[in-house]
């Protein structure tokens, strides 16, 4: 109902919109709308039956390229999309709007609305993946697109990883634009320059090869940047070379990723029987099944793929995910009960925070640790870093004095008055297409109260505080992603609930168990299996004032007062602070 009243407001801004619009629809014009049969958006109801207007819309485009309507049939066109909280009709909306609306007032309007860099590369990105990328005529408008990104946000509006000048660099080669794929060009080896692992994904982008060469190569490569450029070539290769069962498969990974299961049921039946029978594929299969919530089916295609699996191992993971499907239903009802109670611990202003955290590089022979206390009650906040058993950082705020030690300096540095805190800031929203977005942030405060603020946006949020929120978010976790949540009893006092991470393509699991007392505080987090040597020594989590803390011994150097707390001062600290750290986990 909340988004149906937003696209009603919308609608309303529309139809203001039209009256500054050089070409609006009025009176006049009436007879000459119902001639040509325009789509109106307030002519359907998009909320029951969406795909009558949607396809209305693109027919009138195919038939009438030359409209003057266009621009506000496409603009309509977005704002039922998102009434709909459809994220791929939302991205096709985007995709209208400038590919066949702009430029408009309605594409105008929808630019000045973009807030920053991130916000542009974000609709290049959208546009992109629900178009033909082979298209010349598709992706030309994207080109000129990303100079009017110049304009308004200079050379942020690139941003900061390697995959969107590498995006741009395609589409540029395609057009021939070659100011625009040498400027690329010329990003994408300096990320390379800085980390070397990108290059053979460079050295692939770059040759003479053909698309499905290239392709090939990318997909081979089974990486996060190979797939992110396969993903790119696709478009490229030819009808023929798409309907190749090799192809097919290595295309079901990103279908299932964006959550596209009746696609992945329709390729895997375009498969030959000997490729269709593979336990991955059967298993993936089930896996659209239960995400279409047609539960019996996914359980009767994992029972067959018991006969298919190749390890004692891989078979206990299929009944697990059996298991997991027949306990759907009473799993959302626990974990519904569960949450809320674990959430409301928090609402109070009250938080109580223990971590201590080892990563290790058995190749390396590396091993960092991390430690962090809070507890807002006493405006206390501890961190430690160390590398290899060697103190790099130490970091104290309590009762209004801060204490900082960095292994450079060889001494304790002690400061009177207002303290700076660091305030990370977390939220947990529901997206647009339906989906759920995470939001981590952080910034300092001399202000306690700020994390207290900021641990009620998280476990205030509906979806953590309330029994409907809960079912919402596990509907969506447990069918819609590869994430599995399960809830179990240990005994009257202690439950656990195990995080699961399903890898259909190996049939392989990481997971890892958190473990809540009777007062609903997680007092352990284990068995993180396969998780890049990741080790929660100590972990609590909870209201408890009492809680006494386990902190790292601070080392013994001389104590430096340095008097008043200067803000400025510790700003530029601070950013030293954080250079170390990341040097250290990265190590």
């Amino acid at each position: 109902m909340r988004s149906l009243f937003i696209v009603k407001i919308l609608m309303l801004f529309n139809l203001v919109l039209n009256l500054f619009a050089q070409d609006s629809i009025n009176t006049n014009n009436l007879s000459l709308e119902k001639k040509i049969s325009i789509p109106l958006l307030e002519e359907y109801n998009v909320e029951t039956d969406p795909g009558e207007y949607f396809d209305s819309v693109y027919q009138f485009i195919s038939e009438n390229p030359e409209s003057k309507y266009i621009p506000r049939i496409c603009y309509d066109f977005y704002l039922a999309a998102l009434g709909n909280s459809n994220g791929d009709l939302i991205k096709k909306g985007k995709a209208l709007l400038f590919i066949e609306g702009h430029p408009s007032v309605y594409s105008s309007e929808y630019l000045s609305s973009v807030p920053d860099a991130a916000g542009f590369r974000d609709l290049i990105k959208d546009i992109t993946y629900v178009i033909d990328s082979s298209d010349k005529d598709k992706v030309e408008p994207l080109c000129k697109l990303i100079r009017f990104g110049f304009q308004k946000f200079k050379s942020e509006v690139m941003g900061d990883e390697i995959e969107f000048p590498i995006l741009m660099f395609s589409h540029a080669s395609l057009v021939k634009d070659e100011e625009l794929s040498t400027f690329c060009a010329s990003l994408i080896n300096n990320y390379v320059e800085k980390d070397n692992s990108n290059l053979i994904v460079t050295k692939i982008l770059f040759s003479e090869n053909l698309p499905y060469e290239k392709y090939i190569s990318f997909a081979k490569l089974d990486t996060s940047l190979g797939n992110f450029a396969a993903n790119l070539y696709y478009d490229y290769l030819t009808e023929a070379e798409q309907a190749q069962p090799e192809i097919i498969i290595s295309r079901l990974e990103e279908h299932y990723k964006s959550k596209q299961f009746e696609k992945i049921l329709r390729d895997i039946k375009e498969l030959p029987e000997e490729k269709k029978g593979i336990s991955n594929i059967m298993t993936l299969k089930a896996l659209a099944l239960f995400g279409l919530k047609q539960d019996e089916n996914a359980i009767e295609t994992l029972k067959k793929t018991m006969d298919l699996v190749v390890s004692k191992e891989q078979e206990i993971i299929i009944k697990d995910f059996i298991s997991y499907i027949k306990n759907f239903n009473e799993n959302k009802k626990t974990l519904g009960e569960l949450l809320p109670k674990f959430s409301n611990n928090f609402l109070s202003g009250e938080l109580v925070l223990e971590a201590d955290i080892s990563f290790s590089d058995p190749s390396k022979q590396s091993k960092s640790n991390i430690y962090i206390a809070i507890n807002l009650t006493e405006n206390y906040v501890e961190l430690h870093v160390l590398d290899k058993q060697e103190l790099i950082i130490a970091f104290k705020v309590k009762d209004d004095n801060t204490m900082i030690y960095i292994n450079s300096e060889k001494s304790i540095w002690a400061y009177n008055g207002t303290a700076v805190y660091p305030v990370p800031s977390i939220t947990l929203d529901r997206s647009r297409d339906g989906g759920f977005n995470f939001l981590m942030g952080f910034h300092l405060s001399t202000n306690i109260s700020s994390l207290s603020s900021s641990s009620f946006k998280l476990f205030g949020s509906p979806y953590f505080s309330t029994v409907h929120g809960v079912h919402e978010i596990y509907d969506y976790t447990a069918r819609s992603t590869s994430n599995q949540i399960t809830p179990n009893a240990i005994d009257e006092e202690n439950v656990k609930i195990k995080f699961s991470e399903f890898d259909w393509k190996n049939l392989k699991t990481k997971s890892m168990d958190l473990m809540l007392d009777k007062n609903h505080a997680i007092k352990r987090i284990d068995n993180l299996n396969d998780t890049n040597n990741l080790k929660f020594n100590r972990f609590f989590l909870s209201a408890n004032k009492k809680y006494i803390f386990s902190p790292p011994a601070w080392p013994d150097m001389p104590v430096v007062k340095k008097g008043d707390f200067d803000t400025k001062q510790f700003m530029v600290l601070f950013g030293q602070i954080m250079d170390i750290m990341s040097e250290s986990i990265s190590k």
